[in-house]
């Protein structure tokens, strides 16, 4: 179930076909961004994620809403960023079973 929402993450488009998921693959440059590093107190990305390899699917839920949590609070609201973070957070969240929520 991790790797389908991960591969749905990383498939995921919008209408002109661009991947939703290309910003969250690795964590901003701390020269370009330094200002992300003081506002968000614990930065992860999708490769971090992948790493990761984590064991329950609770803790792999928390990694991804931690990765588009961070992407929302940085990026204001209606950004094709904040955007982005939000219907991918909504798709990983889709594709978990009620049983497994």
């Amino acid at each position: 179930l991790k790797q389908t929402i991960l591969t749905a993450i990383e498939e995921a488009t919008d209408a002109e076909g661009r991947l939703r998921c290309e910003l969250f693959r690795e964590l901003p440059s701390r020269t370009d961004y330094p200002d992300y590093y003081r506002r968000i107190k614990r930065p992860i990305s999708l490769a971090q994620i992948h790493a990761r390899n984590q064991e329950d699917l609770a803790t792999f839920m928390a990694d991804i809403d931690l990765m588009f949590n961070n992407a929302m609070q940085y990026n204001v609201e209606g950004s094709w960023v904040y955007e982005d973070a939000r219907l991918l957070k909504d798709l990983a969240h889709r594709l978990v079973p009620p049983s497994q929520q």
